[in-house]
């Protein structure tokens, strides 16, 4: 199709470039011309036609002289030979002057009539390249347009060249489509699935997207979690990634003697996401706000200075003699901390919520690596594991509400 309209577009640019050269140059020049021919014509003509009016004039004016002279004198005869010659010449020059007054009207109308059938003759040629543009277009719609009717009529249908791309595709990737697709090919449309595909390769020239919508999945994903709807079957809930509002500046006002330190109980990796902060089993961390926010703290590492959002239930909070205690006080009628649940025995331990330590830190053993909790919304923590499951279950929707 764009090859078609570059071609009627190519006629008509060589339409217009005729009309140009062969119409509008011509007649700049021959108006400049002209302009010079013709009025040097026209000052010889006035010259002519006044000196044979002139002669005429003159020939007129002896004559009544004469007459004047012949009938004042006694012998009028003398006179008649005169007269008359006089009135020969007059005629004649009466003559010459109609004459070329006569010859130059004909010039004039033949000047004028080149000129027109100038005119004529390219516009004749511009019509002509026109009337060949048009042709010429419309030779070309004729033939390509019923194939384009034809090839929209169906939107749903495949073209054969694409089904066999997807074949060419399969084939290279291990699989091969099955014979009744080749057979239906054509029959084929766009919302039927394709039993026993794979998934296409990226072309080379859409890697660069692909791998920048890549990016961009993953900088959503890496998000601090929060509560999600918990599936009937299971008593834990677990997590879903979404960003919480944090700020440095918020710490920055709380800079003051005798905040609280915690200790962390287990591993945390903050990978790519830089508000995380990241630690491991036995760190102290030392808080800079006040009161956690859906189980996240903010506070920063004795060890490595750094500064950063973590989850309140990786820690424990430390009495003011040095020993450790559950942070319950923090969280009364708030969103709590499962993290007293580790003191019971046998306790299986959703999947980690989010990422892997592996990015930030050596991998563990499996003998010394455990299992991280999470923070869930309850009414009050000393209700323990069995009385958040019933909760859980018994949630008509399906999705745990904080009392905060």
């Amino acid at each position: 199709m764009a090859e078609v309209h570059r071609q009627i577009q190519n006629q008509l640019e060589e339409m217009l470039k005729s009309f140009h050269n062969e119409l509008l140059t011509q007649l700049e020049q021959k108006v400049e011309l002209d302009s010079r021919y013709l009025s040097a014509a026209l000052k010889k003509y006035q010259t002519e036609q006044r000196s044979k009016g002139d002669a005429l004039d003159k020939c007129q004016a002896e004559l009544k002289k004469l007459r004047k002279k012949s009938q004042g004198s006694k012998n009028p005869q003398k006179y008649s030979d005169k007269e008359l010659q006089y009135i020969d010449a007059i005629g004649s020059k009466q003559g010459e002057l109609e004459s070329y007054v006569s010859d130059g009207y004909k010039t004039a109308l033949t000047e004028e009539r080149r000129r027109f059938c100038f005119l004529v003759e390219k516009q004749c040629a511009v019509a002509k390249n026109s009337a060949a543009y048009h042709s010429k277009g419309k030779e070309l719609l004729a033939q390509k347009l019923p194939l384009w009717q034809q090839a929209c009529a169906d939107p749903n249908k495949i073209p054969d060249r694409a089904v066999q791309l997807m074949q060419q595709m399969a084939s290279s990737n291990g699989s091969i489509l099955p014979s009744g697709l080749s057979a239906s090919k054509s029959n084929l449309v766009i919302s039927d699935p394709i039993p026993g595909a794979k998934p296409l390769p990226v072309p080379p020239e859409l890697a660069p997207f692909v791998g920048s919508q890549s990016k961009l999945s993953d900088s959503y994903s890496n998000t601090l979690p929060v509560r999600k709807s918990v599936a009937p079957k299971n008593s834990y809930a677990t997590t879903e990634n979404k960003t919480l509002p944090r700020s440095s500046s918020m710490a920055a006002g709380l800079e003051r003697n005798g905040r609280m330190r915690v200790k962390a109980i287990f591993s945390h990796a903050a990978g790519d996401n830089s508000t995380l902060l990241s630690f491991k089993e036995g760190d102290f961390i030392t808080l800079l706000v006040p009161e956690a926010r859906d189980g996240w703290h903010y506070g920063e590492s004795e060890k490595t200075k750094m500064r950063g959002w973590f989850p309140f239930s990786y820690t424990r909070v430390l009495d003011g003699d040095g020993g450790d205690r559950l942070h319950t006080s923090l969280q009364q009628g708030k969103s709590s901390s499962t993290g007293n649940l580790l003191d019971k025995e046998d306790l299986a331990l959703p999947p980690p919520d989010y990422g892997t330590s592996s990015r930030a830190f050596p991998a563990q053993t499996a003998g010394t690596f455990k299992q991280r909790p999470y923070s869930v919304a309850v009414p009050a923590f000393s209700q323990g594991l069995d009385d958040y499951g019933a909760r859980a279950v018994s949630s008509g929707s399906g999705t745990l509400v904080s009392t905060v």
